[in-house]
């Protein structure tokens, strides 16, 4: 029997308007329809409560499942814009109720961070609902809007009054039975967790969950953010210390980095730490360094508390008590090898009589002293990484903070440095290396593994 062709032509493209592409396709949305996918509407309502929280609004967030298997989530953020939107001429709460990619998180002006789905989250739970009712308090009022389906029913209209302080957004949705076909139901103890680990990483925000099905309820309140979640986390555990976590401000965005990192050093200890690119390492030694300073955690470097120091006294700090070894060398182009060891001797106020001598021992203890009037462009790769190592000597400092020292070596001249790094050691300096080459590795009394910016012995 011959095959019928099957028509393909500009007549079969079709283009699906509004919300229909959500229901046609829930899977590219929520990750389908099953039971996941139905938790998965309820977080991403909370995810913009969240959002509120994070940028500093939101403090308080109620999620209640109602008995007709509804769920109403409250916060007490700045509640959607009710005001006209200039292009799509309705209320700004039926846009992005109502419209795919709409929402306050992309110019990067009303959120610094955000998660969920970036502006699809509010409008795909819309999309899925049966039905579905916003109330915005703000300004003084109560706004109010419903969909069915995803369509309004009405425009955004006012239904009362608030008290001038109050402000939020309050959304009740029942799941489409049409689109959530199988016998699916909310289970309390999975959005319990979910919102346990949520309240975690979002410090000092009171998380509620109530279930009027069941009459149960519980409330999450961590006010030491990820540091009580890693609390949490060893409850049934023997702690080998207090948990310590750093904060560092990006683009006036506070980025908590808690990896429950202690590193204890002993005065001559020579430390390598090693792991993947992008693991931490770098960020570690310009910790230790005072080179880069967290908003918060402590970091004590021959008991000095770097993080209650201005940037002044650092510089003095550093001056005195670290050498820096650099993967890239960062030595002055324009100086010779004597003279970039000289010109940090000059720096830290040193007397004339070492300003001109000790550069010369150094590059000695290194094998250059014939290289001493040289540019580093007339210098090879390892030799301009043997001067940079007089140079972290040049102040006499007890420890030596070493990046991929030999990362853009060869074999050889990695070797050389590898020997620069033992006598180093043999006179009793603290070395903290972070490195890939097993070589260094062998030469440290102590190799610490670094992964996800934890550290662990191997």
């Amino acid at each position: 029997m011959a095959k019928q062709p099957v028509s393909y032509n500009a007549n079969d493209i079709q283009v699906l308007e509004g919300l229909e592409a959500v229901r046609r396709r829930p899977g590219m949305y929520v990750g389908g329809t099953d039971i996941k996918a139905l938790h998965h509407l309820i977080y991403e309502v909370v995810d913009n409560s969240i959002d509120e929280a994070l940028a500093g609004e939101c403090d308080c967030i109620v999620v209640t499942i109602n008995e007709d298997e509804s769920v109403t989530v409250e916060d007490n953020g700045r509640g959607i814009p009710v005001d006209i939107h200039h292009e799509k001429k309705v209320s700004a709460l039926e846009v992005v109720m109502t419209t795919l990619h709409a929402g306050g998180k992309f110019g990067g002006g009303s959120y610094k961070v955000s998660g969920g789905l970036h502006g699809v989250g509010s409008s795909a739970v819309n999309a899925l609902s049966e039905w579905c009712e916003v109330r915005v308090y703000r300004d003084g009022k109560v706004y109010f809007q419903r969909y069915e389906a995803g369509i309004p029913q009405a425009a955004v209209e006012v239904i009362g009054k608030a008290p001038k302080s109050q402000s939020g957004t309050t959304t009740t949705f029942r799941y489409d039975p049409k689109i959530f076909k199988d016998d699916v139901t909310y289970k309390f103890d999975t959005l319990a967790q979910r919102f346990r680990e949520m309240a975690f990483v979002t410090r000092a925000v009171t998380l509620k969950l109530i279930d009027k099905r069941d009459d149960k309820q519980v409330t999450f309140y961590f006010e030491g953010g990820i540091a009580s979640f890693v609390k949490y986390l060893n409850h049934n555990r023997d702690s080998l210390h207090d948990v310590l976590y750093v904060e560092k401000e990006v683009d006036d965005v506070v980025v908590e980095a808690i990896k429950n990192l202690y590193l204890t050093v002993e005065e001559s200890e020579f430390i390598s730490i090693y792991g993947t690119s992008g693991a931490g390492k770098t960020t570690l030694l310009n910790l230790i360094g005072a080179l880069d300073k967290p908003t918060n955690g402590k970091i004590v470097v021959f008991n000095h508390d770097l993080g209650t120091y201005d940037e002044n006294f650092l510089a003095t700090f550093r001056s005195a008590y670290i050498g820096f070894v650099f993967q890239s060398y960062n030595l002055i182009s324009t100086l010779t090898a004597v003279e970039n060891i000289a010109f940090v001797i000059e720096l830290a106020g040193w007397p004339k009589q070492r300003i001109r001598d000790h550069p010369e021992k150094l590059l000695k203890l290194v094998g250059l002293q014939h290289r001493g009037n040289h540019f580093p462009a007339q210098l090879s790769g390892g030799e301009c990484q043997r001067v940079a190592f007089a140079r972290a000597l040049a102040n006499d400092p007890p420890l030596i903070l070493a990046d991929e020292p030999t990362g853009n070596l060869d074999m050889e001249t990695g070797l050389e440095i590898v020997g620069i790094l033992e006598k180093i050691r043999d006179e009793g300096k603290t070395v903290i290396v972070a490195t890939h080459d097993k070589k260094l590795l062998k030469l440290a009394n102590r190799s610490l593994f670094l992964k996800d910016g934890r550290l662990t012995d191997k």
